[in-house]
């Protein structure tokens, strides 16, 4: 689980986002936020997307294998670590929960295999006058792909994060960068980390 880059020939760890060895060795590059989604819904949103492919020009389907129970979604904020269990994220719907100190949201969906993580704290606000609003409870909401908000009854969006109706409508949540991964890699790289949920947690298909 390495790369190693074609300037300096130093290898970097995959999970950490770090050279181990190497003249670089100690630097860390910044961990991006993605999405876990099927491709074909993907697609439909970006239409104009590009796909890596490798030199042979193909590219590796996983298949169903997010569904897998030892799937995770795993979180390192500060070194406070959480693997959150696909299953049991997509079983709740929304999960209010911490890492460290910071309170986040996350949201999975079984059928779409989707997952998406928040920060709870509003980062742009409308007015510019809530910074002091504290971390909202979100629970799930009638619409599909929706989450509501306890506080204010605000709707939010999971793939964007924006609020899309309510007293906080035009407000967004930071998405929280984290690593797709077996709950037995993920400790291996974070030993020190909690799990969120169980493996047997599944949901059923439709």
């Amino acid at each position: 689980m390495t790369w190693w880059d074609w300037e300096t020939s130093s290898i970097w760890s995959q999970p950490w986002g770090a050279a181990i060895s190497g003249e670089l060795e100690g630097a860390t590059l910044v961990l991006l936020p993605v999405e876990v989604l099927r491709y074909g819904n993907w697609k439909e949103r970006h239409p104009e997307t590009l796909v890596l492919v490798d030199e042979r020009n193909a590219t590796f389907a996983y298949g169903q294998q997010p569904a897998a129970n030892t799937f995770v979604l795993g979180v390192d904020i500060g070194g406070e670590a959480v693997g959150y269990y696909f299953g049991s994220v997509a079983q709740a719907g929304v999960v209010n929960h911490s890492v460290g100190s910071h309170e986040i949201v996350a949201w999975a969906d079984w059928e779409s295999r989707e997952g998406h993580i928040f920060l709870r704290a509003p980062r742009k606000l409308r007015d510019g006058a809530a910074n002091a609003l504290g971390p909202l409870t979100f629970s799930a909401s009638e619409s599909a792909r929706r989450i509501e908000d306890d506080q204010t009854g605000s709707v939010w969006d999971v793939e964007t994060g924006v609020a899309v109706s309510g007293p906080l409508a035009g407000n967004v949540l930071q998405r929280v960068p984290f690593i797709s991964s077996f709950d037995w890699a993920w400790e291996d790289f974070y030993p020190s980390t909690e799990f969120f949920g169980h493996r047997e947690d599944r949901v059923p298909a439709s």
